[in-house]
């Protein structure tokens, strides 16, 4: 107490007090303003290692520039508000972060434990191309090797249900896609079939009512760019749809550099299949898995139609929504188009990580990459339309499909009108 004192008295002696000059108010508001705006702003969008290493700076800089104010002119700035607005932000995102990630893991585990959900659209499987069910190649396309080892032996089936198994189209770890004659009608059809021993006791019921439940709904379709399902049904342990046969190749082929198609050709098929989407959706319906492998371009027409309304999304495909864990309605499925589109027009994936949390993480927190930087022949509105379709804030993506599917016919209506003038003063004026 004494030596408190004796301190208080040689200040005042001295003349050294704490002084608040006019100016401490506005910097200290300034101070909380920019903290707010680093947390808001600027700490959502970095990677955990950046952003603790940049709040760690601010923290260590609002408290250099205190103590050096005050150890120096005896200046009492108050920078323990926006120091504790930056730890409450920084911690308050690396919770969601890992929530995230838990919420990614769990995701993973389910699909393990459920014989991997996701390979029921790996029943398409070809050596040498990826298929979607339903699809054969045309006679021009050929392929060598041999079917995967260890896949789930379906036995010699020879029929299921009513249907005569003429051949196998391609398989995966729980499924096979056969090529199949319905006895009654004699329609030639593709027949999906899964294993439900693959999958857990506890989740085949889950597994069986939503198989069944989408081939109800899809049953009840009629598009000219959606696959027409013609029966479904159980035999023993294997539930099966009967669909639509075609011949095509999906347009997986065609998002890889060096093989995208043309601008205004892959505006066609996606707005094709925005028309689909749209159409499914007001039946209540959504897709769930919209991704390259699962839209067929038919050979002799080059229209496209959308196969495998699915159970659980691809990965890569995911809305934020979907990674999340939330309801999800049409808007995920047009933010799945929007990155099959990216990917057709770039030969890219919008989004990308080591690992499955990592991309769980980007799709949920990271802007995609502008597609016009990578394919400079991409023209702007349709960045514009790329860049809607992939917006995280469900409010500003687009609300309809058939928003989408406008904006695209329109640009391709743009595309044709142009080349038409150019022809016509082609041949206008020869040479």
């Amino acid at each position: 107490v004494l030596e408190i004192i004796a301190n208080s008295v040689a200040n005042i002696l001295n003349q050294t007090f704490i002084r608040r000059p006019q100016w401490a108010p506005a910097a200290e508001l300034s101070l909380l303003i920019f903290a707010g705006l680093f947390v808001t702003f600027a700490l959502s969008g970095l990677k955990s290692g950046t952003g603790t290493i940049i709040t760690l700076m601010l923290l260590l800089g609002y408290g250099i520039v205190g103590a050096i104010l005050y150890l120096s002119s005896y200046i009492w700035l108050r920078v323990t508000p926006p120091m504790l607005l930056l730890v409450a932000g920084y911690l308050l995102i690396t919770f969601s972060r890992i929530f995230i990630k838990k919420n990614a893991k769990i995701k993973i585990e389910v699909n393990k434990d459920a014989g991997s959900l996701t390979d029921l659209n790996k029943a398409d499987y070809k050596p040498g191309h990826v298929h979607a069910p339903g699809v054969v190649e045309s006679p021009d396309n050929v392929y060598s090797g041999d079917m995967e080892d260890g896949l789930i032996d379906f036995g010699a089936r020879t029929s299921l249900g009513h249907y005569k198994l003429i051949s196998e189209i391609g398989r995966g770890a729980i499924g096979i896609v056969y090529k199949g004659q319905d006895r009654k009608t004699h329609r030639v059809v593709a027949i999906k079939a899964i294993n439900l021993s693959t999958f857990d006791a506890e989740i085949v019921n889950d597994v069986r009512n939503r198989f069944f439940k989408v081939a109800e709904s899809a049953r009840l379709f009629s598009h000219p760019n959606i696959v027409t399902i013609y029966d479904y049904g159980e035999d023993n342990d294997l539930i099966y749809i009967a669909m639509e046969y075609l011949e095509g190749q999906d347009l997986d082929q065609y998002t890889k550099k060096g093989y995208i198609c043309p601008v205004r050709e892959t505006l066609r098929m996606i707005g094709s299949v925005a028309d689909a989407l749209d159409y499914a959706h007001r039946k209540n319906l959504v897709h769930q898995d919209i991704k390259p492998s699962n839209i067929i371009k038919i050979s002799k027409t080059g229209h496209v139609k959308i196969t495998d309304f699915g159970i659980v999304q691809t990965p890569s495909y995911m809305s934020p929504e979907q990674v999340s864990g939330k309801m999800i309605d049409g808007r995920s499925d047009i933010f799945s188009l929007g990155v099959v589109l990216f990917e057709m027009v770039t030969g890219e994936k919008p989004f990308t990580g080591e690992d499955m949390t990592s991309l769980m993480l980007n799709i949920t927190k990271e802007r995609h990459a502008s597609p016009k930087v990578i394919n400079q022949k991409i023209p702007h509105i349709v960045e514009k339309i790329i860049n809607k379709a992939l917006e995280k804030d469900l409010d500003k993506r687009y609300q309809k499909a058939g928003q989408m599917a406008g904006h695209l016919k329109q640009v391709v209506a743009k595309m044709d009108e142009l080349l038409a003038g150019k022809m016509s003063t082609k041949n206008k004026y020869p040479g």
